[in-house]
């Protein structure tokens, strides 16, 4: 085996998991690694996940390495750009970039007598003693088998997948999913295309995201005084952990029902259609599933150029797709979100 490609250990993944890993072998001392990179460039989900409105929905004072708290974030909940250059600085200021290898898609990953043999999808190897896996989930796009979606002649492009060349203003755009990405993207898109159309599985519950531009004075605090940004980042900790944790426990609470009443006061006063509201309103409790922080979704989904629907999808057309119900959709582009 070439030297070169002998590490004491390989991480697959550039992502958060990866860079975290990485950093805290070296901080033990042990240097000798090798990032791997299946695309040509570091990021993971930030790298991919270019959308409209993509961000994300942990606050930013969070959303970072506590040894390495960025003083720059521009809003309260960072767009995935700003993520992604962040996740560029931490490669550059912490010495990972020269320890990693774009490119090397694992196919396989070996354990024998020399450790662990890593083999890329174009047959290069690299052997290491440890391996660790940080490849994540959030990059890997899920295209559902959606009967006649093949036929379709328009557009079609999944959020972990968006084509920025294309132009949906002006056009029909149907989106299949009404979760976390799909909140984000539809607010955007709707804005300029002539119609949206949201198919909805399941309903979800939403809480006001309140993002807002980090003020000067923030920026000048952080920078200056590091401590005011730990602090910032030491009070939302304790109010997530504090507000949110109790909602994922099976026995009531008062905090469980203190954060019912919030999210429905917010969601009755969000919609003003009883028939819309309905159609919105989740039949299981806040907790089962994800909850959704948007601020501007339930406004868009009530604008006149929207339109939610909540029967199944039965396939497919040239130009659209036929609902469960018999009802036709016309569409110029399909996002798979």
């Amino acid at each position: 085996m070439n030297q070169q490609n002998s590490k004491e250990v390989a991480i697959i993944g550039t992502g958060f998991s990866g860079m975290g890993a990485a950093i805290a072998l070296d901080r033990a001392g042990i240097s000798d690694f090798i990032l791997l990179e299946k695309s040509g460039e570091i990021g993971g989900t930030w790298r991919d996940n270019r959308y409209p409105g993509a961000c994300c929905d942990v606050p930013s004072q969070l959303y970072s390495f506590s040894f390495e708290l960025n003083p720059g974030w521009t809003r309260r909940f960072a767009p995935a750009e700003e993520i992604l250059a962040y996740e560029h600085h931490v490669m550059e200021k912490y010495g990972l970039a020269d320890r990693t290898r774009c490119g090397f898609e694992v196919a396989s990953a070996v354990y024998g007598d020399e450790g662990w043999v890593l083999t890329s999808t174009q047959g290069d190897t690299v052997t290491a003693k440890y391996l660790i896996s940080a490849i994540g989930a959030l990059h890997i796009p899920h295209k559902p088998e959606l009967p006649g979606l093949r036929q379709f002649h328009g557009k079609v492009m999944h959020s972990a997948e968006w084509d920025h060349d294309y132009d949906y203003a002006g056009k029909k755009v149907l989106v299949v999913g009404s979760a976390a990405s799909a909140v984000q993207i539809i607010p955007q898109v709707a804005k300029s295309a002539a119609h949206v159309d949201i198919m909805q599985r399941t309903p979800n519950w939403f809480l006001p995201r309140k993002d807002r531009k980090v003020s000067g004075l923030e920026h000048w605090l952080f920078r200056k005084l590091p401590f005011v940004q730990r602090l910032a980042r030491w009070r939302q900790y304790c109010f997530n952990d504090f507000l949110f944790f109790p909602n994922f426990l099976v026995r009531p609470s008062m905090i469980k029902k203190f954060m019912h009443r919030w999210v429905t006061r917010h969601m009755e006063k969000g919609v003003s259609d009883p028939e819309l509201a309905a159609k919105l309103w989740p039949e299981y409790e806040i907790g089962c599933k994800r909850l959704l922080l948007t601020d501007d979704f339930m406004p868009t989904v009530q604008r006149e150029n929207v339109s939610l629907h909540t029967d199944g999808i039965s396939h497919f057309t040239e130009d659209g797709l036929v609902t469960e119900s018999g009802a036709f959709i016309a569409a110029d582009c399909v996002v798979l979100a």
